[in-house]
C-alpha cells in the first residue's frame, strides 16, 4: 500500500506532468514534420495526377474531332451521291 501511495505521489508530482508535457510536445513536433512531408508528397502525386488526366482528356479529344471531321466528310459524300442521283 506503501509503494501505491508513493507511486501516486510521484505521478502527481510537477516533474512528472512538465516530462509527460515534453514527451507529447517532442511526439507532435515530429508527426508536424512527418504530415508536412507527406503532405507535400500527396500534393505533387495529385499534380502528376491531374497532369496526366489532361494529357490523355486532351489526346481524346484530338481524336474524337478527327473521328467527327472524318465522320463528317464521309456524310458530306453521301450527300452528294444521293443529290446527283436525284438530278
Amino acid at each position: 500500500m506503501q509503494n501505491f501511495k508513493k507511486l501516486k505521489k510521484n505521478m502527481d508530482s510537477k516533474k512528472v506532468q512538465e516530462r509527460i508535457k515534453k514527451e507529447l510536445d517532442t511526439s507532435i513536433k515530429k508527426n508536424a514534420k512527418y504530415d508536412l512531408t507527406h503532405m507535400q508528397w500527396q500534393m505533387k502525386t495529385n499534380s502528376e495526377d491531374i497532369q496526366s488526366f489532361v494529357h490523355d482528356l486532351n489526346s481524346w479529344e484530338k481524336e474524337i474531332a478527327k473521328k467527327d471531321k472524318n465522320k463528317n466528310s464521309r456524310d458530306k459524300a453521301k450527300v452528294s451521291l444521293i443529290s446527283k442521283d436525284l438530278i
